[in-house]
């Protein structure tokens, strides 16, 4: 039981902020893209 409940705790301490990080680089990229366009 308390192996499963460490397991979920690592992910979600390595995989949550890793989805934020790669939101904002795609975000970021995105805005540079159209900032040359212009």
């Amino acid at each position: 039981m308390f192996q499963y409940i460490g397991i979920g705790e690592i992910i979600n301490i390595f995989i949550l902020p890793f989805i934020g990080l790669a939101m904002s680089l795609i975000w970021f990229f995105r805005h540079r893209k159209d900032d040359r366009e212009k």
